[in-house]
């Protein structure tokens, strides 16, 4: 634990001295002097010369050495994404493709296998020095698996790859974590959420999800499920959800929700539907939305402001400092978060929670990559 204290506390720093981190951990000067000597011998912590004085002897200044070992982060959207990072979370190479996501697990595990060879291969790093890979999946193990082919990721319905982490495949231990809770992950860590102590991340995207940050640690629940955000029920006996049940949020604000609302409109236009049934791919109706299709930007408008009541019941249950948006629809609708923070304050109950923060994400895209960099980090820092 002392160990852990430490490394974080030079890792949130640029550089600091033996001393300032006896004020920064409140551990004993001896202890850290000890620590510090085994993290010198170990080739993570390097000196880096004298720093300023208050008075008397120049402290001599620490900082992590960046290629003292490095971390993997995997997020596995529509697109997957593979990132290298160096010890203090510096991306430092990157791979993405397009994910084929409904054929079978397999073929995923082999497009991360790809990834991760192109990003040591980019990086020209040594191998052994991987510590640990995070890996951002799809929702698994549904109450209702039997109903699950109208998800995106319906291969991942029923079972959860834990095979993976005893295939020898991979260069070095592996963790998995729903997508949003490691957009929650990677907002504090690097992004929006830096600094604060509770903070909501919620994904509006493909799917909807959510990670929430309690006292500056993600919070799970009892059997690792919390946040299921997206199956908040909002209108009884309302749109059938692949869950099993019905009115749940996500079929009111995810993107394929909306293309759905939109096909199963009479009115809508006819043109635009076949498009659509071609190729069911958010950004043709986004952007007919914005070229003036009114029948699309109204699907897009109410997915806006049915998310802000569920933001503003999120306030209402955790009183967060901040609540973050983040997938493809805060960051490719113009207006979305408006709409959204304006619906959210509207629902909050109480006067003093009004304050809180509600926020387009810092990391975009990338806040689940980070997030799963930040997981695989925290299994050798908290554990080592």
């Amino acid at each position: 634990m002392n160990r852990s204290l430490i490394i974080k506390a030079i890792m949130e720093k640029e550089s600091i001295s033996r001393s300032e981190l006896e004020v920064q951990t409140s551990l004993a000067l001896p202890t850290i002097m000890r620590i510090v000597s085994t993290l010198l011998d170990e080739g993570l912590v390097i000196e880096i010369g004298k720093g300023n004085s208050s008075g008397g002897r120049k402290p001599v200044m620490l900082k992590m050495k960046s290629d003292g070992m490095y971390f993997i982060g995997i997020s596995v959207q529509r697109m997957l994404y593979v990132v290298l990072a160096d010890i203090s979370g510096n991306i430092i190479a990157r791979y993405s493709c397009e994910t084929k996501y409904n054929i079978s697990t397999e073929t995923i595990l082999n497009q991360i296998l790809e990834g991760i060879d192109s990003v040591v291969a980019q990086s020209k790093i040594d191998v052994s020095k991987i510590r640990f890979a995070g890996i951002g999946i799809p929702g698994t193990k549904f109450k209702h698996e039997y109903n699950s082919s109208g998800f995106p990721f319906d291969v991942w319905a029923d079972s959860e790859p834990v095979d993976w982490q005893q295939s020898g495949k991979f260069p070095c231990p592996i963790i998995f974590k729903n997508t949003a809770k490691l957009g929650a992950l990677g907002e504090l860590s690097f992004g929006a959420a830096k600094g604060g102590v509770n903070s909501v991340y919620v994904f509006a995207d493909y799917g909807v999800g959510s990670g929430i940050i309690i006292d500056g640690r993600l919070f799970t629940g009892t059997d690792g499920v919390a946040g299921e955000f997206g199956h908040t029920i909002v209108e009884l006996d309302g749109l059938p959800c692949y869950c099993g049940n019905r009115g749940c949020l996500e079929m009111y604000c995810s993107t394929s929700a909306i293309i759905n609302r939109f096909l199963n409109d009479k009115c809508a236009s006819p043109i635009l539907k076949q498009r659509l049934i071609d190729n069911p791919d958010f950004s043709l109706l986004r952007s007919a939305a914005y070229d003036g299709d009114h029948d699309a930007l109204k699907y897009i408008k109410e997915s806006a402001r049915v998310l802000g009541t569920g933001v503003a019941g999120l306030i209402n249950l955790f009183n967060p400092d901040t609540v973050i948006i983040g997938g493809e629809l805060p960051e490719s609708c113009p207006g979305y978060m408006d709409i959204v923070i304006q619906s959210a304050r509207a629902g909050i109950f109480r006067k003093n929670a009004t304050g809180a923060g509600i926020l387009a994400g810092m990391l975009k895209s990338d806040a689940i990559v980070r997030g799963a960099v930040a997981l695989a980090m925290a299994q050798v820092f908290e554990h080592i």
